[in-house]
């Protein structure tokens, strides 16, 4: 047995409608499926792997996920960081390439 491929990475959310919006128009990923009101559903897949799932409404939930970053890999790296930084994220001490979403979630840039 051999993993080919990472599947899908999962991420809790509070602004559904931040996250959809970030993923779909500033890096025009394709949405493959939503369950939930399409005005704002409770999970949505795009094409590319990521999940966002809808937080828990718990009081204890502080916004904070165990997830230590994700990558993704694109065709133009500076052209997407560019992107990124025009959507109002900043970069990561690390590099350009690491970027800051909402909700203390890192994203890494990489053009392999």
């Amino acid at each position: 047995m051999q993993i080919t491929k990472l599947d899908h990475v999962a991420l809790y959310v509070k602004d559904m409608n931040w996250f959809i919006a970030f993923f779909r128009d500033c890096l025009k990923m394709k949405v493959k499926h939503f369950v939930g009101p399409e005005d704002c559903p409770d999970d949505i897949w795009f094409a590319c792997g990521i999940q966002l799932t809808k937080a828990p409404d718990k009081p204890d939930y502080d916004g904070i996920t165990p997830l230590a970053h994700f990558g993704i890999d694109v065709t133009d790296q500076k052209e997407t960081i560019n992107r990124c930084h025009e959507y109002g994220l900043r970069s990561d001490e690390r590099g350009e390439n690491w970027v800051w979403l909402p909700e203390g979630i890192l994203m890494e840039i990489l053009c392999w």
